[in-house]
């Protein structure tokens, strides 16, 4: 199971995501939602999708993305002057 570790520390990380060897950069989301701010973006969606029911009757094992969210989306704009 994939846990949420260091969540403060920002930065590269090394991890498996479908493949071995894969290179993120970690942002805290008050990090991505005030830089959007700072820029001059209105924050219009905050979402945090997980696994929905029927996927998890068919791999039960996806629950372990319950545990913290596996996505996060932001959806902003920047409003006309």
């Amino acid at each position: 199971m994939a846990l949420l570790t260091r969540y403060r520390n920002e930065g590269e990380r090394k991890t498996t995501w479908f493949i071995e060897g894969v290179t993120k950069f970690h942002r805290t989301v008050e990090t991505y939602v005030n830089t959007l701010l700072a820029r001059g973006f209105r924050l219009d969606h905050l979402g945090e999708p997980g696994p929905v029911d029927d996927a998890l009757a068919k791999r039960p094992a996806l629950d372990q993305e319950n545990q913290r969210p596996p996505i996060l989306v932001l959806a902003a704009s920047r409003p006309r002057e």
